[in-house]
């Protein structure tokens, strides 16, 4: 029986797809030396391991749509969400078509209480996974130089070049 509520995903993506630009949001989930990944069971990264997220609906924060993919993927909430970047990813289309381009805000969090989640929603597979094994896993553009980027910001580290200490300064 058809809902009469409005399918918010189809607006989403109506909405932001009209200017060649998708927003979305993802969360890394860091437990330790070990970050929340999910591996795509569909769309255009099935069989990828990825962090949690997806589109942004129209009305809602970054930081809103972000908590929801993360309890919709894994079950799982988290405290506070640092910004992190925003991830620019382009999409393949087809010959004919305009570029179009997911504009990914990253945040970052800490999972540390944990325990191992469910996947769910459009999710094959979700667990914590040591980040020495990212590089044996199929993940999605970018994902290891932003898990590292989300572990130093967590640990309180520069995010930029580490520069030598000036010896002129007291």
């Amino acid at each position: 029986m058809p809902s009469d509520k409005p399918d918010a995903s189809a607006a989403a993506k109506a909405e932001t797809w009209r200017d060649g630009r998708v927003a979305a949001a993802s969360v890394l989930a860091l437990r330790g030396d070990e970050v929340l990944l999910v591996k795509r069971g569909s769309g255009r990264n099935a069989g990828l391991w990825s962090a949690p997220g997806g589109h942004v609906i129209p009305g809602e924060t970054a930081e809103s749509a972000a908590r929801r993919e993360l309890f919709e993927e894994t079950g799982l909430t988290v405290g506070p969400l640092i910004p992190l970047a925003v991830h620019s990813v382009p999409v393949a289309t087809t010959v004919g078509t305009s570029a179009r381009i997911y504009e990914i805000t990253v945040f970052a969090a800490d999972a540390a209480d944990h325990t191992d989640p469910q996947a769910a929603s459009d999710a094959a597979d979700a667990r914590f996974v040591p980040r020495h094994r990212l590089c044996e896993l199929s993940t999605t553009d970018g994902l290891a130089e932003l898990v590292e980027a989300a572990a130093n910001l967590l640990q309180g580290r520069a995010l930029g070049p580490e520069f030598p200490s000036d010896p002129d300064r007291v």
